[in-house]
């Protein structure tokens, strides 16, 4: 994990403040840590996105092929995946 050198001011109405002290005190940690680990969290899920996005892409290249087609060649799906893998880590580095 990663020194903690920036701070942040985020100001909650009292319901998420309070339901934030909860959840802080069910996992027997800080505010600050579920606060970070709800970011984690949403990061985490955009990645998912970004990568069943690509699965459906991927999935609708082949499944455009009729019989008539030879089917996607094997380079042709590297290169697929290694742009969505590009993208994907571009996609990290802004975060």
């Amino acid at each position: 994990m990663s020194v903690m050198e920036h701070r942040l001011q985020l100001l909650l109405d009292a319901q998420r403040l309070d339901q934030l002290r909860k959840r802080a005190a069910e996992q027997g940690t800080s505010v600050s840590a579920v606060v970070r680990d709800a970011i984690d969290a949403s990061f985490a899920t955009d990645a998912v996105e970004v990568r069943a996005q690509a699965a459906r892409e991927l999935l609708a290249l082949t499944a455009s092929n009729d019989d008539s087609e030879p089917p996607v060649a094997a380079g042709e799906v590297e290169s697929v995946r290694d742009e969505m893998d590009a993208e994907l880590i571009a996609k990290a580095d802004r975060w």
